[in-house]
C-alpha cells in the first residue's frame, strides 16, 4: 500500500489498496489476462479466448470508457464515469457487445470495496498502458449510478453540430474533441456485423468473421498512426469512418476536417508538435506528439529522454549529436515502461555546423 493510500480513512484505503492489487496481480486470470496479447478477445458468452471474430477486448475497454463519461453534463455535475452504461447496453447510439463483454469480465473484481466505476475507469488505464500508450495517472473512489444516465453519445451518422455540442456538454472544446477521437480510434476497428452501413460484407473473412475494417495498421498499439495515415493519405488513410463510401457515416471526416479559429485544421498540429526543452548536463526533455520528428540540441547536450504529457521516458543512454558519444546504437532506443520494454526507432539526421549554433 503506497504513502497516498495510507493517508486516507480506513475505507478509502482498503479502496486503494484493493484496486492495487487488482492493478498488479499478474497472475493468470488475473486483470491483465484478458488483453494480452493487446489483440486477444475474451468472449463473455463462453468466458474463453475467441480470436476468429475480429474483436478485441483492449479496444472495448476503451470504447465502453468513453460511452460511459462522454454523455456528462459538467455544468449541473450529472454523469460522467459512473457504470451508468450498465443500464443504457439497449440504446442504438451503445451498438455492439464491447459493454456487455467489459462488463462481464469486470464484475469478477467487483466487490463491497471496489466499484464498477473504479474498474471502466481502470480498465481504460491498464489498456493504454499496457498496448504502448502512456501511464495514465489512477485514484479510486467512484460511485456507481443505480439507473440510466442520459443519452448522447454520437454517431456515425451524427451531424458536426450536434457532435460538437455533445461533446461541449461534458466539457470538451473542439480541438479536445477531435483528439480524443482521434486517440479512442487509436485501436480496434469498425465491424460490419454492429455498423453494416460503415463497413461492407466483403470484410467477413478468416479470423474476422465480424467482418472488422481496422483504425489503422497497429490495431493493437496506442499510438497516432491512424493520425499519421489520414495526414500522408497512406495504409488505413484514418480508418472506416474516414474512408466509407456512405457519406452520411464519415463521422471521422467531418472532425479532422474541421478548421481552427486560425484557418488550418486541428489533426495536423498533432504531428508537428515538438516543443522540447533543453537541461545542458541532463539531456534534452520535453513533449512531442508525432513521429517522425526533428530535434534540434547543442553539441554539449544529449538526448536522454523525452517527456510525454508530463511523464519522463529515459532512453537507454543519452544520444549526442556526434554519434562517437553515444553508447546505444544511434536510431535506437528503448521507452522503459513499468509493463513492458517498447523499442522506439528515431530517425535523427545530425548536420554539423559551427560551434555557436545548435545542430539539428
Amino acid at each position: 500500500m503506497n504513502a497516498y493510500s495510507q493517508q486516507l480513512p480506513d475505507f478509502q484505503a482498503q479502496t486503494i489498496g484493493e484496486l492495487e492489487s487488482i492493478y498488479f496481480d499478474d497472475a493468470l486470470g488475473g486483470f491483465f489476462s484478458a488483453i494480452r496479447p493487446c489483440t486477444s478477445y475474451i468472449d463473455s458468452k463462453t468466458a474463453k479466448v475467441n480470436n476468429s471474430l475480429g474483436r478485441q477486448t483492449s479496444a472495448q475497454w476503451i470504447r465502453t470508457a468513453f460511452h460511459d463519461f462522454v454523455t456528462a453534463d459538467v455544468v449541473s455535475g450529472v454523469g460522467g464515469l459512473d457504470a451508468s452504461i450498465g443500464f443504457e447496453t439497449l440504446r442504438p447510439e451503445n451498438a455492439g457487445v464491447a459493454f456487455n463483454d467489459s462488463l462481464f469480465f469486470f464484475s469478477f473484481f467487483v466487490n463491497d470495496r471496489v466499484s464498477m466505476a473504479d474498474l471502466i475507469a481502470l480498465g481504460t488505464v491498464v489498456a493504454i498502458g499496457a498496448c504502448g500508450g502512456p501511464n495514465i495517472p489512477f485514484r479510486g473512489g467512484r460511485v456507481d449510478a443505480t439507473g440510466p444516465g442520459r443519452s448522447g453519445v454520437c454517431e456515425p451518422e451524427t451531424d458536426i453540430k450536434t457532435t460538437l455540442s455533445n461533446f461541449a456538454g461534458a466539457g470538451f472544446d473542439q480541438q479536445d474533441t477531435i483528439g480524443l477521437t482521434a486517440c479512442g480510434h487509436s485501436m480496434g476497428g469498425v465491424r460490419h456485423s454492429t455498423f453494416p452501413n460503415v463497413v461492407p460484407e466483403s470484410n467477413i473473412g478468416v479470423n474476422n468473421a465480424d467482418g472488422r475494417a481496422a483504425f489503422d495498421e497497429s490495431v493493437a498499439v496506442f499510438d497516432d498512426q491512424v493520425v499519421q495515415d489520414y495526414l500522408s493519405g497512406t495504409g488505413t488513410r484514418g480508418g472506416p469512418l474516414v474512408t466509407t463510401s456512405n457519406k452520411t457515416v464519415q463521422s471521422d471526416l467531418r472532425l479532422v476536417a474541421l478548421k481552427g479559429r486560425d484557418g488550418h485544421t486541428t489533426v495536423p498540429s498533432f504531428k508537428t508538435t515538438t516543443n522540447l526543452v533543453t537541461d545542458i548536463g541532463t539531456g534534452v526533455f520535453g513533449p512531442t506528439h508525432g513521429y517522425p520528428f526533428k530535434i534540434g540540441f547543442t553539441a554539449t547536450t544529449g538526448l536522454s529522454g523525452l517527456v510525454v504529457k508530463g511523464r519522463n521516458f529515459p532512453l537507454q543512454d543519452s544520444i549526442f549529436v556526434d554519434a562517437l558519444l553515444s553508447s546505444v546504437t544511434p536510431g535506437l532506443a528503448s521507452f522503459s515502461k513499468p509493463f513492458e520494454v517498447v523499442p522506439f526507432t528515431f530517425n535523427i539526421t545530425v548536420a554539423v555546423s559551427p560551434p555557436s549554433s545548435g545542430h539539428e
